[in-house]
C-alpha cells in the first residue's frame, strides 16, 4: 500500500495543489479529497493514476479546496459510465453536508445523461459518526471531528497487515477523537506554517495549527509517524527541511513532509 500525495497545500495556494491524496495498491486506488478544481485531473495524470482503476473517494468536508475537485471526478466517472466504458461501481463516502453540496452542484451543472448514473453504478454513501466501510483491503472508520467551523470527518483505517492510519481531517487533532487516533502507526494531519511565521499566515484564525503544535499532538497521541500537509506555499523550496526541524523539537517519531506527487509506502 502506498499514499500518493496529489497535493499538499492549503486552500489558496498557487505554487502547489490543494491537499488531497490517493491510496494505491496493486493497480487499484481510492481518493481522499480532491482539491479545488479540475487540476485534480492533471495531478492524477502526472501521478499515473487512472480513474478507471479508482474504487471511489472519501471527502472530509465541503470547503472549496476539498470538494470542488470531487465534482470533476464525479463528472468524469459518470461520463465513462454513460459511454459504457465503465460498469463497476464508484462509491463516494462523505457526510450529509458534502452530499448536499455535491448534489446541488451536479444537479445544476452536469448533463442529464450523467445524472442518470447516480445511485447505481455511481454510488453515494452518507456517513455518520462511527460508520465503517471496507475499501482496498482496508477497514475504515469515519468519525466526526467536531469542528466548530464546518461539519467534517476524519478517519481511522486499518490495513490487512495491521498497520493503522489516522487522519484528523483538515484541522488539528481534537481530544474528543483520541480513541480513533491514539497510538496509530501513521497520523496524517495539517500543519499550516512554521511557528515563526504565525503572524504572517494566522493559522489559528483558520482553525489550523503550526508545525510544532501538530507535532506536539502526534507526540501526545503516541503516534509512530506523522505526515504533515495542508501548508502554505511561500516556503516550498525549504519546507521539508524547515518543517522537519521544527517538528523534531516536539516529536520523537518519524516525520514526513511530502511534496506534491510524492509517493509514501505504508
Amino acid at each position: 500500500m502506498r499514499i500518493v500525495m496529489l497535493g499538499t497545500g492549503h486552500a489558496t495556494v498557487t505554487k502547489c495543489y490543494n491537499t488531497c491524496y490517493a491510496y494505491e495498491e496493486d493497480g487499484r486506488s481510492f481518493l481522499v479529497d480532491a482539491g479545488g478544481g479540475n487540476g485534480i485531473l492533471s495531478q492524477l495524470e502526472k501521478a499515473g493514476l487512472e480513474l478507471a482503476d479508482m474504487e471511489g473517494m472519501f471527502i472530509t468536508h465541503a470547503h472549496t479546496d476539498h470538494v470542488l475537485g470531487a465534482v470533476w471526478i464525479i463528472r468524469m466517472v459518470a461520463a465513462s459510465m454513460h459511454r459504457g466504458q465503465r460498469s463497476r461501481p464508484f462509491t463516494v463516502y462523505a457526510n450529509e453536508k458534502v452530499m448536499r453540496v455535491l448534489g446541488t452542484i451536479a444537479d445544476m451543472c452536469l448533463p442529464a445523461q450523467y445524472l442518470k448514473q447516480f445511485g447505481e453504478p455511481l454510488r453515494f454513501v452518507t456517513l455518520q459518526h462511527g460508520d465503517e466501510f471496507d475499501v482496498l483491503n482496508m477497514r475504515w472508520t469515519a468519525f466526526d471531528i467536531e469542528s466548530e467551523k464546518e461539519p467534517q470527518m476524519g478517519y481511522r483505517a486499518v490495513l490487512a497487515n495491521g498497520t493503522v492510519i489516522g487522519c484528523t481531517g483538515d484541522e488539528p487533532a481534537h481530544a474528543v477523537n483520541d480513541p480513533y487516533l491514539t497510538g496509530v502507526d501513521w497520523l496524517l494531519t495539517e500543519a499550516f506554517c512554521l511557528s515563526e511565521d504565525e503572524e504572517t499566515f494566522h493559522p489559528h484564525a483558520k482553525n489550523h495549527s503550526t508545525v510544532k503544535e501538530a507535532a506536539a499532538s502526534a507526540q501526545r497521541l503516541g503516534c509512530k509517524r506523522v505526515l504533515l500537509y495542508h501548508t502554505e506555499d511561500a516556503t516550498l523550496s525549504t519546507r521539508r527541511q524547515a518543517y522537519t526541524a521544527e517538528a523534531r523539537t516536539a516529536y520523537d517519531g518519524e516525520i514526513f513532509v511530502p511534496d506534491d506527487l510524492e509517493t509514501i509506502e505504508v
